[in-house]
């Protein structure tokens, strides 16, 4: 089973999950397995991404960049690990 860390467009001001304040409405996912910790992600997207202690990338706060900033992260990714969707509909 593969390991994926997410962040959903949500608008529940209680939940711990990211809010999409920036209006894109992206919703980004990391297949982990796939990730090597590289780092194209985290440099061009520092507000979105980080590595975690296995060196592996975590989503942190997608809203915090702008939707160009995410297309490249993801487009720059060597192992193609993060997908991005808007409204369940892949980017």
């Amino acid at each position: 089973m593969r390991d994926y860390t997410t962040a959903y467009n949500c608008t529940d001001k209680g939940s711990n999950v990211p809010k999409h304040a920036s209006g894109h409405g992206i919703e980004v996912a990391i297949d982990r397995a796939l990730c090597v910790g590289s780092g194209p992600c985290f440099v061009l997207a520092p507000a979105a991404f980080a590595l975690d202690d296995m060196m592996k990338a975590t989503v942190i706060d997608p809203d915090a960049e702008s939707e160009d900033a995410l297309v490249e992260a993801a487009r720059e990714c060597p192992t193609q690990a993060i997908y991005l969707s808007r409204g369940g509909r892949a980017l």
